[in-house]
């Protein structure tokens, strides 16, 4: 079984450029050992081998934890150390989500 010591990276993908401050400050105010699974894009674990194995975000039951991260070693059978986990979040979701959410907050305190 592989040892799990890796490091985890947090990316962000946007196509918008207007909201790059917000991005930001979403990406640094997130905690990588576990993010909802909708505004995962894409995950990928990498191994002392630098092989590169893509994550099946579609088997989430819920939000990432490293716990899923153990379940796809025990499933991938891996032998060889993890370097890095990397996680990228969609961010103009994200910035969506908190907008949609921060103005129906108000507009019930504002009608």
């Amino acid at each position: 079984m592989a040892s799990f010591s890796a490091r985890i990276v947090l990316l962000g993908k946007s196509t918008s450029v207007k909201s790059k401050k917000i991005h930001k400050q979403i990406l640094s105010t997130l905690q990588p050992t576990e993010v909802p699974k909708e505004f995962i894009d894409s995950i990928t674990v990498t191994f002392s081998n630098n092989e590169v194995v893509p994550f099946d975000t579609s088997k989430l039951k819920g939000n990432f934890s490293l716990d899923e991260v153990h379940t796809f070693l025990k499933e991938h059978k891996a032998e060889d150390k993890v370097d890095m986990i990397e996680i990228t979040i969609n961010l103009d979701l994200v910035s969506s989500k908190l907008e949609s959410s921060s103005n129906s907050l108000l507009d019930k305190h504002f009608k």
